[in-house]
């Protein structure tokens, strides 16, 4: 069995249902994903998705810190929530494991 980070499998045990399919990750690695996790060797595709994900991760992170830098939601009420708190992407940019992590932080980089 693959060792997987426990936040994956914990979105791994997560229904199949369309109403949370953004916090997924794609249809043909959460297979591969589940497979191993019912002891099936690792599939270097899903493998590889991993890293990948860990690198969006890191750089959603930077994203966030950056995006939160003039503390707006430290005290929202004193200074308003930021603008771009309503867009789709910062909701996935707090998704480690979406299929739309990518888009989130590419988006997340040109919100100035």
């Amino acid at each position: 069995m693959a060792d997987l980070p426990s936040d994956l499998i914990d979105v791994l045990k997560l229904p199949d249902d369309p109403d949370i399919a953004d916090l997924q990750p794609p249809q043909e690695i959460l297979n591969d994903l589940r497979r191993a996790l019912a002891g099936e060797d690792i599939t270097q595709t899903a493998e590889q998705w991993i890293q990948t994900q860990r690198d969006l991760q890191a750089e959603a992170e930077r994203q966030m810190q950056r995006l939160s830098a003039g503390g707006e939601l430290d005290d929202p009420a004193k200074r308003g929530l930021p603008g771009w708190i309503t867009q789709r992407w910062a909701i996935r940019l707090r998704m480690p494991w979406s299929r739309h992590l990518a888009e989130a932080v590419e988006s997340a980089k040109s919100w100035m």
